[in-house]
């Protein structure tokens, strides 16, 4: 299943995985996934913060520390892998 490839990838890089609590807004992705299948990771740079949210100043800020470095590395990481397999 899609689902535990892809948790495994996520805990490859060392990233835990949480269920998401449902919808939490748009996204670029539609309906694309009535036809394919689709997924929409968030890669936490806040420290598990509940506070931060995105599109504030204070997201902003954190997006300049090596924690959001690593999350962009840990996320290349996981989309190689994705890549690799479906080839």
């Amino acid at each position: 299943e899609m689902q535990e490839m892809m948790k495994g990838f996520f805990e490859k890089v060392g990233r835990t995985v949480q269920p998401s609590p449902g919808p939490g807004g748009s996204s670029d992705i539609g309906n694309v996934n009535m036809k394919i299948p689709v997924f929409h990771p968030l890669i936490d740079i806040t420290g598990n913060d509940p506070e931060c949210v995105v599109h504030r100043r204070e997201f902003e800020q954190l997006l300049h520390t090596p924690a959001a470095g690593k999350a962009l590395h840990d996320g290349a990481a996981i989309l190689m892998q994705l890549v690799v397999k479906l080839a």
